[in-house]
């Protein structure tokens, strides 16, 4: 199971995502993640520190992995073996590689109204 932009899901808990750290424990250690061999890959955007206690305990978190910004020549090789061409000559997040653009760069139309 994947969860993308899981901060509130993971982040200690209070009144309002309780529910939602409880529910990943109970998954993740109760009977039916044994079944199902469920392993969740969970991407946050914020600092370890503010993650659960209980969701840190040894045996339950298996990798921890920080991916920070590429230097141009990483970002580079990485494009190249995708087949992306990047604009510009900057430093670069994996995101932005896949995207084949630079945050300097962003043309993508934005979402909503605008004037």
């Amino acid at each position: 199971m994947i969860l993308e932009d899981s901060d509130a899901a993971l982040m200690t808990r209070a009144g309002d995502n309780r529910n939602k750290v409880s529910a990943l424990l109970n998954l993740s250690d109760g009977m039916l993640g044994d079944f199902l061999r469920l392993q969740i890959f969970c991407t946050i955007n914020c600092s370890i520190a503010e993650i659960d206690p209980a969701l840190l305990r040894p045996g339950r978190i298996i990798e921890h992995r920080i991916f920070e910004r590429m230097s141009h020549l990483q970002a580079r090789s990485l494009a190249e073996k995708l087949g992306v061409t990047l604009p510009g000559i900057a430093d670069y997040s994996l995101a932005e590689v896949f995207a084949g653009q630079s945050a300097e760069t962003n043309t993508r139309p934005s979402i909503g109204f605008g004037a």
